[in-house]
């Protein structure tokens, strides 16, 4: 074997070491990336299956069109208001800061201020739905951010 044998071997592995160095911190970190993917999943999953809701009611006002919705957060986890969804007979009607209350009536003597709904806490929903239909039985769900779902029927109070 000459010399030139001998130094084009050592540029190759030279060549493979370059390589090897540009290849492992990128595999490593794709690796990194995707273990703290599966590890977020489990912990979503974990706070889906210690969720749990009750619902108490669902009262329409005909006269001023308001909706006003209970549900009491029966889990362990503590739950967003903002991402927490109401559909009323198959349509979602969306739900802002002040529509919402926690252990008292919105606009009155519950805490409106939060936007956590603790573990034993109820939440009370109390929206206008001017443009949708409801009437007394229609069906209303109370969805989490994590799925969770609990609904019920409507009632109907007759305007005063």
């Amino acid at each position: 074997m000459g010399i030139s044998v001998s130094a084009s071997t050592a540029i190759i592995f030279a060549g493979l070491l370059v390589v090897v160095g540009a290849l492992y911190p990128v595999a490593a970190n794709g690796f990194d990336r995707v273990a703290t993917a599966n590890s977020d999943l489990q912990d979503r999953h974990l706070e889906a299956q210690n969720t749990d809701l009750e619902f108490v009611d669902a009262v329409y006002d005909d006269e001023e069109e308001t909706l006003t919705v209970e549900a009491n957060n029966t889990g362990t986890v503590g739950l967003a208001i903002p991402e927490t969804s109401l559909v009323v007979d198959n349509e979602l009607v969306a739900v802002g800061g002040d529509d919402t209350a926690i252990d008292g009536d919105v606009g009155g003597d519950g805490d409106a201020d939060t936007e956590l709904w603790l573990p034993g806490e109820t939440l009370q929903i109390s929206v206008d739905v001017d443009g949708i239909e409801v009437s007394e039985g229609d069906r209303i769900t109370v969805v989490t951010e994590y799925g969770v779902a609990v609904g019920g029927d409507v009632e109907l109070e007759e305007g005063a």
